[in-house]
């Protein structure tokens, strides 16, 4: 009777065990999980947010025009999979425009969101966690 009392309580011990405890006790490290990041490069800002409201995680992007005119196509890259999504246009964007839309990706994965002007530059930002 003790030994399956103490069984129960040292299993439910264990699996309420979060990820930092986890990695506390193996030593492995964990991947910081962020719900919004941005990047920058002077010409166009964007920022991505992840949230899994149901069964996808839902990628909600923004994409500021900082520097004249400009014209994107914006895809992601789940870093857990490493696939990568179709290309989606956004703009052309006027100057100080802003372009936005979502993008949907595995649940439970993480994301880089990338940024590719006409010109052929790009800039990512990321990655992103629901």
């Amino acid at each position: 009777m003790y030994r399956s009392a103490f069984t129960a309580a040292a299993v439910l011990t264990v699996v309420g065990l979060t990820a930092a405890h986890a990695s506390a006790l193996t030593g492995a490290p964990v991947e910081p999980r962020a719900a919004t990041a941005c990047g920058s490069d002077g010409v166009a800002t964007l920022c991505v947010s992840a949230s899994a409201p149901q069964d996808s995680t839902l990628l909600n992007y923004q994409v500021t025009q900082q520097d004249g005119p400009g014209s994107y196509t914006v895809s992601y890259t789940d870093t857990t999979t490493s696939q990568i999504s179709a290309s989606h246009n956004v703009g052309p964007l006027a100057y100080q425009a802003v372009g936005s839309g979502t993008l949907y990706g595995a649940l439970q994965d993480c994301f880089t969101m990338t940024l590719v002007s006409t010109s052929g530059t790009s800039l990512t930002a990321g990655p992103v966690c629901a």
